[in-house]
C-alpha cells in the first residue's frame, strides 16, 4: 500500500513518543480515550513512522482504521495476535545484536478489561504472563505495548503490567483513580466539556496537552483514495 502524504494532522510535542512507550491510557467513558488512540494511529501512518501498528479491539469499535493498521476484532484473533508478539518477542532477544533491522511494533488492547473478562482463568493467566513481560521488556526489542481501560486499579489490571507502564490519564480523575495509578502529582484539567485532553507522567512530573482535533471521516476517505488511485 503506498501511504499517501503528510497531512495537516498534527502531534502534540507532548505526545509524540507515547508510541515507544509501555502506555497504560486510562479515562472515564466519554474522556476521549478512543479519540486519542485514533489520531495517534493515524498520526504514525500519516507521518510515515517506521513502524507495525496492530490494534486489537474486542468491541470492533475502530474497524474503519483497516487501511491505516492492523485489526484484530474477535478474542480468537487477538488471542492470536498476543502469542505471535510473544514469539517475536523472542526472535528479537536472541538476535539482539541485529536490533537496528527490526522494525518497531506497536500493539494497541483497546477495551482491555472487555476482552480480559472473555477468557477463562486459564487463558486470562497465559495472556496476563505474556503482556507482563512484554511490558518489562518490549522497549529494548522495539516492540511497544498500549494497553487501554477504564480502571487501573491491581484487582483489574495485573501489578507486573501496571508497573512497567507509563501512566496517561484522560480527562479529570476522581481520588479513587489517582490512587490505583499511584498518581500523586497535579492533574491539569482543560474544561469538562473537552474531550482528549490528556495528562502523561514523565521524569515524576505529569506533562498536559491536548490531543488535536481530527477530522477522521475526511482523513480516512482520503485514504481510501489514495490506495485505490494506488492500484
Amino acid at each position: 500500500i503506498r501511504r499517501p502524504p503528510r497531512s495537516t494532522l498534527v502531534r502534540s510535542s507532548a505526545a509524540s513518543d507515547v508510541h515507544k512507550r509501555q502506555l497504560l491510557i486510562s479515562a472515564k467513558t466519554g474522556a476521549g480515550k478512543t479519540y486519542f488512540i485514533r489520531s495517534l494511529i493515524l498520526s504514525l501512518y500519516l507521518h510515515n513512522s517506521p513502524c507495525r501498528i496492530i490494534l486489537n479491539d474486542i468491541n470492533q469499535s475502530n474497524r474503519d482504521l483497516y487501511r491505516v493498521c492492523e485489526l484484530n476484532g474477535s478474542e480468537s484473533e487477538i488471542l492470536m495476535n498476543i502469542n505471535e508478539i510473544n514469539d517475536e518477542l523472542k526472535v528479537r532477544a536472541s538476535n539482539f545484536d541485529k536490533i537496528d533491522k527490526f522494525e518497531r511494533i506497536v500493539v494497541i488492547l483497546e477495551e482491555y478489561l472487555a476482552f480480559i473478562n472473555t477468557l477463562d482463568k486459564k487463558q486470562r493467566d497465559q495472556v496476563e504472563k505474556i503482556l507482563k513481560i512484554i511490558a518489562a521488556t518490549g522497549r529494548k526489542y522495539k516492540i511497544n505495548l498500549i494497553i487501554i481501560t477504564q480502571i487501573t486499579s491491581a484487582t483489574e489490571i495485573n501489578t507486573g503490567i501496571r508497573s512497567n507502564a507509563t501512566n496517561l490519564v484522560l480527562g479529570r480523575l476522581d481520588k479513587s483513580q489517582k490512587l490505583s495509578l499511584s498518581v500523586d502529582a497535579p492533574i491539569q484539567n482543560f474544561g469538562d466539556n473537552i474531550k482528549g485532553q490528556a495528562n502523561i507522567s514523565r521524569d515524576g512530573r505529569f506533562i498536559s496537552f491536548l490531543t488535536p482535533t481530527v477530522d477522521f471521516k475526511n482523513i480516512l476517505e482520503e485514504i481510501e483514495k489514495e490506495y485505490e488511485n494506488s492500484i
